[in-house]
C-alpha cells in the first residue's frame, strides 16, 4: 500500500521567483475572489484596510542545496505558494493589519 501522507525534509535555496517584481507577490482581490471559487489555501486574505483585501500568490524556483554528483547540475523545481503558504513562510500573523 502506498503512504498517502509523505513529508520530506529538503534542503533548498531560492534561485528565482515570479513575478519578476516582489510588489507583484500580493495581488488586490476582485469581489469575485470571495465567491468560493478558489480553493481553501487561498481564502483568508490580508485585510490592508476596510475596503482593500489583498491576496499572496507567487512561484518560487528552488534548488537542492547538494547536487546529486558532482558533475551534474543540481535539481530545481518551481513551486507555487498560495495565500496561506505564503503567511506560514514569511511568519505572519493571523490577522496581518494589527
Amino acid at each position: 500500500m502506498l503512504p498517502l501522507n509523505v513529508r520530506y525534509k529538503v534542503r533548498t535555496r531560492v534561485v528565482d521567483f515570479w513575478p519578476p517584481m516582489l510588489e507583484d507577490f500580493a495581488t488586490l482581490a476582485s469581489p469575485a475572489d470571495g465567491s468560493g471559487e478558489n480553493s481553501d489555501e487561498d481564502t483568508d486574505m490580508i485585510d490592508l484596510s476596510s475596503s482593500e483585501t489583498w491576496i499572496w500568490d507567487f512561484f518560487l524556483l528552488l534548488e537542492d542545496i547538494k547536487p546529486s554528483r558532482r558533475s551534474s547540475a543540481p535539481a530545481q523545481q518551481w513551486v507555487h505558494v498560495g495565500h496561506r503558504n505564503a503567511e506560514y513562510l514569511l511568519c505572519m500573523a493571523e490577522n496581518a493589519t494589527e
